[in-house]
């Protein structure tokens, strides 16, 4: 375009120097006219050199980086469209922020962290927040939360615990739920020492503990026998202002029950009645097995009964410890009438509570009455174990019932029960005593 100038104004100059000559009445072969002549060749070149005199040998690069920065002005795009080498930039990493750091995309992620933890891939929890790291986007303390109860699900507290520092160290405060979830873990681990130590930790930051962490690090005790520990617990849970709830109980029951300590069990009932709370099933059952490992039948009949009267319906497990009761007491024909009252009021029988009345009467030598009992497990349905078999066998040695125990053990093996080195041994105490080695 300025080119095309240029030569318009070398074509008025050439113009009015003939002008000028025709007025002057300079003839063609004057060496006036030839000067003339002269002149106006010489514009000509001038105007024509113009434009490299103006840019100068620069001046198409010049040109070319006007039309590159025009071209990148026009350019738009969109923030999914941009690349690594966008993101370098200022504006391309403004961008991909408000892209990843949407309302969207954050709900995105956390239905997909939600949905990992549920299914149990502590992996891909751990890469969506890895990633969501790397983004340099905000981390909640329900994220966090999610991963570290993954990585506690599946017992690797190391994970854990190292997803537990990066929280704290990305300035996000744990909360209750999360000191929780490590609690859980450890007593599921039966670490109950690491459980306390996280109990104190939690403490030591500022968190206060509630009924669900202290109820979680009883049990962690309590299922270790730790019997003293755990009613420490309980009294620290009360004197910080925390009222103990129904596991808490129930978690101390228990310890008393694994010792036989009757009289622990129903102290620990009374009290908990006395705060308003209601036993459970498991209440009852845990004191019914206290009985039971006392050999104190007609104690752990008294509670059966309670527990009827409070409109509480036994389970199969409560009527076990009820049965086992009475094998512990070798009394095989009560263990007996337990179990048919536990068929009559609807509840199904498993092989531990055909088990429980075999042993009762293995006990007692009563070969006939254990071998009848194993029928009725077979015809209900119930397939039995290698202990109920086992027991069945022991019978037959202690009556030198040699005969029986052979076709005890076929039976066994047909109904495809692997034999371990007791079944072996009962079978071979009878021939034994029969001199048939």
């Amino acid at each position: 375009m300025g080119s095309a100038c240029l030569l318009a104004l070398g074509a008025i100059v050439v113009f009015a120097m003939d002008y000028a000559s025709q007025q002057m009445g300079l003839s063609i072969l004057s060496g006036r006219y030839y000067l003339l002549c002269l002149l106006e060749v010489g514009s000509v070149i001038i105007c024509m050199s113009l434009p490299s005199l103006i840019y100068g040998s620069k001046g198409k690069g010049a040109r070319a980086a006007d039309k590159k920065s025009f071209a990148e002005k026009k350019k738009i795009k969109s923030p999914d469209s941009l690349s690594s080498d966008d993101a370098s930039s200022q504006e391309g990493a403004e961008l991909e922020a408000q892209a990843r750091g949407s309302p969207k995309a954050a709900k995105r992620w956390k239905v997909q962290l939600n949905n990992a933890v549920s299914t149990g891939d502590q992996l891909l929890a751990e890469t969506l927040l890895r990633q969501k790291l790397a983004q340099r986007c905000e981390v909640d303390v329900y994220g966090y939360n999610s991963v570290i109860h993954a990585c506690a699900a599946k017992g690797d507290m190391r994970s854990a615990e190292r997803w537990f520092e990066t929280m704290r160290k990305s300035d996000v405060v744990p909360d209750v739920i999360t000191y929780n979830i490590l609690l859980d873990a450890c007593a599921k681990a039966s670490d109950a020492r690491s459980a306390e130590w996280w109990l104190r930790k939690m403490v030591e930051h500022g968190v206060s503990p509630n009924e669900v962490s202290y109820a979680t690090v009883i049990h962690a005790r309590a299922k270790l026998g730790h019997v003293a520990e755990a009613e420490a617990l309980l009294r620290e849970m009360l004197e910080e202002g925390v009222e103990p709830n129904i596991v808490s109980y129930n978690s101390l029951i228990y310890a008393c029950s694994r010792r036989a300590d009757v009289q622990g069990a129903e102290n620990w009932v009374n009290e908990l009645e006395a705060r308003g709370l209601q036993a459970r099933v498991t209440t009852y059952t845990a004191v019914i097995d206290a009985c039971a490992k006392a050999e104190k039948v007609q104690r752990a009949e008294w509670w059966m009964e309670r527990m009827v009267s409070k409109g509480l319906e036994p389970n199969v497990v409560t009527y076990s410890a009820m049965m086992d009761a009475c094998a512990k007491a070798r009394d095989a024909a009560r263990a007996q009438h337990w179990h048919t009252v536990m068929i009559e009021a609807g509840v199904a029988p498993n092989a531990h509570s055909f088990g429980t009345v075999i042993n009762a009467f293995a006990k007692a030598r009563d070969v006939s009455s254990a071998c009848q009992l194993l029928a009725d497990m077979e015809e209900a349905g119930v397939h039995g174990d290698v202990v109920v078999y086992s027991t069945v066998l022991d019978a037959c040695a202690k009556a030198g019932d040699a005969a029986c125990s052979t076709k005890v053990f076929h039976k066994m093996k047909a109904m495809g029960v692997r034999p371990n080195i007791v079944a072996y041994v009962s079978l071979a105490r009878p021939f034994a005593h029969l001199g048939q080695w």
